[in-house]
C-alpha cells in the first residue's frame, strides 16, 4: 500500500505545516539549475514545486496518485511555464526515449515500489547530456540514525509504502555514473544532481 495513492486532500493541507522553512530555498536553488526547455517532473504530487520553475520551461508532470494530481492541478496557475499533468507511474513512464532535456524528482523515492526500475525509467526518458535534479531523504550517516531509520521503515514500508532508510546516492551512483550530491542537512536531505 502507497498513502500517497489517496492521500491528496489530507497531505495538501498538511504540507505547509510538515515541510522546514528552508524547502522553499531548496526548490528555488534546485529549479534554478534547470536546462530546458523540456522537464519532466516524476512524483509532481499536490504541485509544491511549480510556482519555482523558471519561465520558458515546457513542464509535463506526473503522478500516480489521482488525487494529488487534482491538487497540483490547482495549483498549475501559479506556474510561470506551460505545464502538462500526466496520471502515470514513475516506473513505467508513458513517454518516448530522449524525450527530456531534464527530470525533477523531489522526496519521491522514498516511496517508490522499485527505485532502481524507477531510475532507468527517467535514465530512457532523459537526453543525452541531460540531467536528474533531485532532492530526497535517505538513510542517516550516524549509526544511531541508521539504526532509527531502519526501524521505522519496517513499519512505515509495509504499512505507507514510505521508507527512511534508503540508499539513493548509491543507487543513483549505480544507474547514471556522474553524480553530484549535496548535503543539505537536518540529518538526511540531499540534493542530487545525476548525468547521462
Amino acid at each position: 500500500m502507497n498513502i500517497y495513492k489517496k492521500a491528496g486532500p489530507v497531505y495538501a493541507r498538511l504540507e505547509r505545516h510538515l515541510e522546514p522553512a528552508s524547502w522553499k530555498h531548496w526548490r528555488q536553488t534546485m529549479l534554478r539549475a534547470l536546462e530546458g526547455p523540456e522537464v519532466l517532473e516524476v512524483g509532481v504530487g499536490t504541485g509544491a514545486n511549480l510556482p519555482y520553475y523558471p519561465r520558458g520551461i515546457r513542464l509535463t508532470a506526473v503522478d500516480s496518485s489521482a488525487s494529488m494530481l487534482a491538487k497540483a492541478a490547482d495549483r498549475v496557475r501559479q506556474c510561470p511555464c506551460s505545464v502538462q499533468l500526466y496520471h502515470a507511474d514513475v516506473e513505467q513512464l508513458p513517454f518516448d526515449a530522449n524525450r527530456f532535456d531534464a527530470v525533477v524528482s523531489t522526496c519521491v523515492f522514498c516511496s517508490v515500489s522499485r527505485p532502481r526500475q524507477a531510475l532507468l525509467e527517467i535514465r530512457r526518458v532523459l537526453k543525452p547530456g541531460g540531467c536528474l535534479h533531485m532532492i530526497e531523504h535517505v538513510e542517516p550517516q550516524s549509526l544511531l540514525g541508521r539504526l532509527a531509520a531502519r526501524a521505522a521503515s519496517l513499519v512505515t514500508g509495509p504499512l505507507l509504502g514510505e521508507y527512511f532508510n534508503r540508499r539513493t546516492g548509491e543507487l543513483l551512483q549505480e544507474v547514471f555514473g556522474r553524480l553530484e550530491d549535496e548535503y543539505l542537512g537536518q540529518a538526511v536531505f540531499h540534493r542530487y544532481r545525476a548525468f547521462l
